[in-house]
C-alpha cells in the first residue's frame, strides 16, 4: 500500500542547548522590525522568550551553583538550580519625538545610556563613534550605495563587577528615530561584536514602496546567499551538503536549502504567496519581528539526520514538522520511494506553515486543540500556486478516503468528545476527519462563519480552545438535545451526513 501524505504538528520541546555539529550548522536567524526600519541577525541557538518582544537569551538552561548543605550530619556540596538567566540581547527603538523631555536634542551617547541602561542603577556606558558605513566587505548592508544616508551610530560598553560581566550596546540614529541593541557581556564576549555588526537600517530602493533588508534586495535581483556569505546567481545546481547550503530572505521568511539556488527562488515566491493567504484567513492583530524559519533538506535521510542533530527525533512517516520555540520548519524535497504523489514539499510547506502562522497569530498554540490546528492546516495543504498567487483547493484524496470510511463504519474514526480536549498527535486517516469537522462548523452549521469568528478571536485572546468551543458552538446544541452526550451524538449524525452528501 502506497503511503499518503503523513505530516502532523508536534509540539517539540528541545533540549536545553542545541548541538553545534559541523555537519548540520544552522544559519543565523533574522530579526526585522519593519515599523522601526531596523534588522539584525543572531545565532540560531539563541532562544526567543516571547515572539512579540525583541529579546533573546543565549542559553535556556538555568544556572547551577554549588551550595553547602548538612546531610546526615555531614557537610556536602549540593548542585542547586538557580533562576534562569536574564535577557542577553534586547532591542530598543523610539521615535525622537517620543523620547523623554530631558533627552530631546541630547547627544546620541546620552540617549543610548538611557535606553540601554533602562533605569538600572550604577550602569554607566562609555561611548565611542561607530562608523556605520565602514567594513562593507563584511557588512554589505552598510555600503553607501545601498544603505540610507545620514546614519549616525555609537557603540558603548559598561564594565560590570563581580559575577556581572558587564554589557555592550549600539545606538543608531536614522531620520527621526533612534534604535539599537544592548547585549550582556562586553563586545568581545560570545557573538556580541558580530551581532552588532549585523545591525542594519532598512533601505528604500528606487521604485520600492517598502523599506527592505539588503538580503531582500538580493532576492528581488534573483540572487541568493552562497555558503561563503556572498551573493550568487539563482541557477540550477547539484545538491550539495548542508554546510554548502544556500539561503534567501523574503519579507517574512528566512529560508535555507541544500537543493539548489534556483529551487530556493521558487520556495521564496511560494512562501510569500502562502503568507498572503494565511494573513487574510487568520487575521493576526500583529506579526512578530522575528522572521519565520524554513529549512528544506534534499532527502529524507538528510532531514532525519539534521533533526537528530538538533535534538529532535522523527519517525519514518514524518514529512515535516514545526518547532514552535524556534518558529522553525523542517521539510525535505525528494519524495521517498513508495510514497504517493500526495507528498510534495509544497504540500508539506503549506501544511506546516499554517501551524507556524497560527502559532504567531495566537501568540502560542498550546491552548489550541489539535483538531482545529490540523483541520486548518489540511485546509491549506492542497492549494495551487499559480501566477504568483496561492489558490485554495479541497484535499480531495483525504475527502474521498473519509467518505469511504464513513459509508462503511457509520461512525466517526475517533469519538468526537475525544477530539475536543486532545492536544497531541493524531492518526494519518484522522487528518481528513479534522478537516471535515472544521469545514462543517464553518460552512455547514447554522451561523457557522459568525461563530467561527468568535471562536477565532477567543483563540487569539488565548482562551482555552476546548472551553471556547463548548461555549460558542456546543452550548445551544446541548440545550436543544437535553445534554452533552445527546448533543455529541447529534453532531456525529450531522457530520456523517455532511461528509457523505455535501463535502467535495
Amino acid at each position: 500500500m502506497r503511503r499518503t501524505l503523513l505530516t502532523w504538528f508536534v509540539l517539540l520541546v528541545l533540549p536545553a542547548a542545541l548541538s553545534a555539529s559541523e555537519d548540520w550548522p544552522m544559519r543565523w536567524r533574522v530579526y526585522a522590525d519593519q515599523r522601526a526600519g531596523i534588522a539584525f541577525r543572531y545565532p540560531y541557538s539563541y532562544f526567543i522568550p516571547d515572539q512579540y518582544v525583541g529579546e533573546l537569551v543565549r542559553d535556556r538552561r538555568s544556572e547551577v551553583m554549588l551550595v553547602e548543605r548538612v546531610i546526615d550530619g555531614k557537610k556536602v556540596q549540593v548542585a542547586m538550580e538557580t533562576r534562569r538567566r536574564g535577557v542577553d540581547v534586547r532591542v530598543f527603538t523610539s521615535a525622537s519625538a517620543d523620547l523623554p523631555a530631558d533627552l530631546q536634542g541630547a547627544e546620541l551617547g546620552v540617549i543610548g545610556s538611557a535606553l540601554a541602561g533602562k533605569g538600572r542603577v550604577g550602569v554607566v556606558f562609555t561611548w565611542k563613534p561607530y562608523d556605520y558605513y565602514a567594513a562593507v566587505t563584511k557588512r554589505p548592508h552598510a555600503d553607501p550605495k545601498w544603505a540610507p544616508p545620514g546614519v549616525q551610530a555609537q557603540i558603548g560598553e559598561w564594565v560590570g563587577g563581580g559575577r556581572d560581566g558587564g554589557a555592550c550596546a549600539l545606538i543608531v540614529r536614522s531620520g527621526d528615530r533612534v534604535s539599537g541593541l544592548v547585549l550582556s557581556g562586553l563586545a568581545t564576549a560570545d557573538d556580541n561584536q558580530d551581532i552588532i555588526d549585523s545591525f542594519e537600517v532598512l533601505a528604500l530602493p528606487k521604485g520600492s514602496k517598502e523599506r527592505i533588508t539588503w538580503r531582500e534586495g538580493l532576492l528581488k535581483r534573483q540572487l541568493v546567499i552562497g555558503p561563503k556569505g556572498a551573493p550568487v546567481k539563482a541557477t540550477p545546481a547539484k545538491v550539495g551538503s548542508w554546510t554548502d547550503a544556500w539561503e534567501a530572505e523574503t519579507r517574512h521568511y528566512h529560508i535555507t536549502t541544500q537543493v539548489s539556488p534556483a529551487r530556493l527562488i521558487e520556495y521564496a515566491a511560494y512562501l510569500e504567496g502562502l503568507y498572503a493567504v494565511y494573513h487574510s484567513t487568520y487575521d493576526p492583530d500583529s506579526v512578530p519581528a522575528f522572521k519565520m524559519e524554513i529549512h528544506v533538506f534534499a532527502t529524507q535521510s538528510d532531514f532525519v539526520a539534521a533533526a537528530a542533530d538538533n535534538g529532535i527525533n522523527v519517525t519514518a512517516s514524518t514529512g515535516g514538522f514545526f518547532v514552535p520555540s524556534l518558529m522553525s520548519i523542517f521539510v525535505f524535497q525528494e519524495m521517498p520511494s513508495g510514497w504517493s504523489s500526495d507528498f510534495t514539499v509544497e504540500k508539506v510547506l503549506a501544511h506546516e506553515c499554517s501551524h507556524q502562522f497560527l502559532h504567531c497569530t495566537c501568540n502560542g498554540s498550546s491552548h489550541v486543540p489539535t483538531w482545529i490546528n490540523e483541520g486548518l492546516a489540511v485546509y491549506f495543504e492542497s492549494g495551487l500556486f499559480r501566477n504568483g498567487r496561492f489558490e485554495l483547493q479541497p484535499p480531495r484524496s483525504r475527502i474521498a478516503l473519509l467518505k469511504t470510511l464513513y459509508t462503511t463504519r457509520k461512525a466517526t474514526l475517533r469519538p468526537l468528545a475525544k477530539y475536543l480536549d486532545h492536544y497531541g498527535p493524531i492518526e494519518p486517516e484522522e487528518y481528513g476527519e479534522v478537516y471535515a469537522m472544521t469545514h462543517f462548523w464553518i460552512f455547514g452549521a447554522k451561523e457557522g462563519r459568525k461563530r467561527f469568528r468568535l471562536f477565532w478571536q477567543a483563540l487569539k485572546d488565548q482562551e482555552n480552545g476546548t472551553a471556547a468551543f463548548e461555549r460558542i458552538f456546543m452550548a445551544d446544541m446541548i440545550k436543544a438535545q437535553g445534554g452533552r452526550d445527546p448533543a455529541l451524538a447529534k453532531w456525529q449524525e450531522m457530520l456523517l451526513t455532511y461528509v457523505v452528501q455535501q463535502l467535495k
